[in-house]
Parts: C-alpha cells; sequence; structure tokens
C-alpha cells in the first residue's frame, strides 16, 4: 500500500434492544464504556472521558498478557443520531483514525453503525472488525440482559 491509499474502512452494525439516546448517551459514559470495550481477550478496561466535542477519550484495555491503551478525540456530539472521534491505538500511535457511530431508531430498538476509518494498512483491518464487533456485541449483550 503505498501513501496515498488506506485500507477501505470498516463497518460493523448491530441491531440493540435500547432507544437511540440512551445507546447514545452511554457511549458517553465511562462507566458504560468500561464494560464494552474490551474486545479479544481483555478482561476489563478503564476509561476517561471529556465528553465535548474537542474533549478527550483514553480506554485502556486491560488483557492477560499487557495493558493497551487506546486515545481519541471527540469530534462529533450530535446527539441522539451520530458520535465520532479520533482513534490512536497500539498497531498505529502516530496515525490518527477516526470512529463513527450512527444510532438509527428501529421501532424500540436501534441499529448501530460503527464505521471506522483511515486504517493504516489493510491488515489492521481485520483485526478492528473483529475488535468492533465484540464491543458491539457485548454492548448488545448488555441491554439484552436488562430487557
Amino acid at each position: 500500500m503505498n501513501a496515498t491509499t488506506q485500507a477501505p474502512p470498516v463497518i460493523v452494525r448491530r441491531l440493540v434492544p435500547a432507544p437511540a439516546n440512551e445507546l447514545f448517551d452511554d457511549w458517553l459514559d465511562p462507566g458504560k464504556l468500561a464494560i464494552w470495550m474490551r474486545p479479544a481477550d481483555a478482561r476489563k478496561a478503564k476509561v476517561k472521558v471529556d465528553p465535548r466535542v474537542g474533549g478527550e477519550l483514553d480506554v485502556v484495555m486491560l488483557t492477560k498478557s499487557r495493558d493497551l491503551p487506546h486515545k481519541g478525540v471527540y469530534k462529533i456530539i450530535d446527539r441522539p443520531s451520530r458520535l465520532a472521534f479520533t482513534w490512536f491505538s497500539p498497531a498505529a500511535p502516530d496515525h490518527e483514525s477516526l470512529v463513527t457511530l450512527d444510532f438509527m431508531p428501529v421501532g424500540p430498538s436501534t441499529e448501530v453503525t460503527l464505521t471506522h476509518e483511515h486504517l493504516a494498512a489493510d491488515d489492521m483491518v481485520e483485526r478492528h472488525t473483529e475488535g468492533w464487533t465484540r464491543i458491539l456485541e457485548l454492548m448488545s449483550e448488555s441491554y439484552a440482559k436488562a430487557a
């Protein structure tokens, strides 16, 4: 891949049994994010948020072998339909990518579409697809149990 091309975006969708405004607000809640931001073998996460445009997001995923720090800056907070933040991961600490969440009401549920763009390399797409899929699964499971 040359410097002018980028990896294709990661797109993950999940229907969650909760209203859009509740899901949106929970993506800005460090306690809720700590429950979901655990892809792969992460047993828990530490999360700090400053939920305003320009505010920072700090997620440390705690795995069996190491801590994985992730950082971001909120770019869009459009309640309850769209949330976007930059994403710096250990796999690409010097490369800024962008995560956008769209919340579309579907009856009493919400379709959450997560798009992760500007990944540095194609090999990052599969890993991030797996990670974000797991995160949305954990989110959906937490709402299904509460229902």
